[in-house]
C-alpha cells in the first residue's frame, strides 16, 4: 500500500509540473533602449513566435521609476495605465502574432544624463502567471 501511495504521488507531482511548464518557451522577447538624438531615446520591445500557434501579445508593462524618468509614450501618444499595485505603466496591445513572425511595439521618450534601469514586461495569451521580464537600462553618457 505504502508503494502504491508514492507511485501515486508521484504521478500527481509529474502531472502538476506538466501542466505549469512554460507556454512561452518558444517565443522571444527583446527590450533595449537607444538614444535616437542627444535628446530623445527609444525603448524597442520585440516579441517573435517560434511556436506552431499564433500567440497574443496583451499587454506590456514598464517600471514605474523607467517610465516616469524617460518620460515614455506610445508611438499613438497614449501613456499608458499607472498600476500602483506592481509600480508599472500598463499599455493594452491585444495585437496576434503568427507562428514564425514577429511584432515589434516602440515607445518613445526623452534621454537623461544619468542612469537608470528596469524592467519590460511581456503578457501572452492572459496569462498573468507566466509573463516575462526583460531588463533594461538607460542614458549614461
Amino acid at each position: 500500500m505504502n508503494l502504491l501511495k508514492q507511485i501515486v504521488t508521484s504521478l500527481i507531482i509529474g502531472s502538476t509540473l506538466v501542466a505549469c511548464s512554460d507556454p512561452n518557451k518558444e517565443i522571444k522577447f527583446d527590450a533595449n533602449i537607444r538614444r535616437t538624438t542627444n535628446e530623445n531615446i527609444i525603448l524597442k520591445t520585440t516579441i517573435t513566435n517560434y511556436s506552431d500557434s499564433d500567440k497574443t501579445l496583451n499587454e506590456i508593462d514598464i517600471d514605474k521609476s523607467l517610465h516616469e524618468t524617460l518620460n515614455l509614450s506610445r508611438s499613438d501618444g497614449s501613456i499608458g495605465l499607472a498600476i500602483p499595485i506592481d509600480n508599472t505603466y500598463s499599455y493594452e496591445i491585444n495585437q496576434r502574432i503568427p507562428s514564425g513572425e514577429s511584432l515589434t511595439i516602440n515607445f518613445y521618450g526623452k534621454s537623461i544624463t544619468g542612469f537608470i534601469s528596469g524592467e519590460v514586461d511581456f503578457i501572452v495569451n492572459n496569462d498573468l502567471w507566466n509573463f516575462r521580464s526583460i531588463s533594461v537600462d538607460c542614458c549614461k553618457q
